[in-house]
């Protein structure tokens, strides 16, 4: 369905920007829950730029193997795949990273940040 401006990223982005601008000022629990606030804002924001396309590579690379990271993750525990680790290592790094560009981008090696 096609909105009216501002977009919903836009708004996100602006709430987000509103609240970094008043964090400094608030002290104890109200700074506390303005910095929760702008980090939970800040990954809304990159799941709508990047979760739809995420999800749609992570879908072709689980569909290999088991279907859905749920199932992946109990032929993994149950020791079914270890003798396909080196094929399937590079699958898993891949899903940490996604996640990761998400919830916390900063905390990823530059050298699997996004541009």
């Amino acid at each position: 369905m096609h909105r009216d401006a501002p977009e919903l990223p836009e708004i996100l982005r602006t709430v987000r920007e509103f609240v970094d601008e008043i964090t400094d000022r608030l002290g104890g629990q109200d700074r506390y829950h303005a910095l929760c606030t702008s980090y939970l804002l800040a990954v809304a924001e990159r799941e709508l730029a990047h979760g739809p396309a995420v999800d749609e590579a992570e879908h072709a690379m689980f569909s290999e193997w088991a279907g859905d990271s749920g199932r992946l993750a109990a032929q993994i525990r149950s020791g079914a795949l270890d003798a396909q680790w080196d094929r399937l290592f590079p699958l898993l790094l891949t899903h940490v990273i996604n996640k990761v560009r998400i919830s916390k981008p900063e905390h990823l090696h530059p050298m699997h940040r996004e541009g």
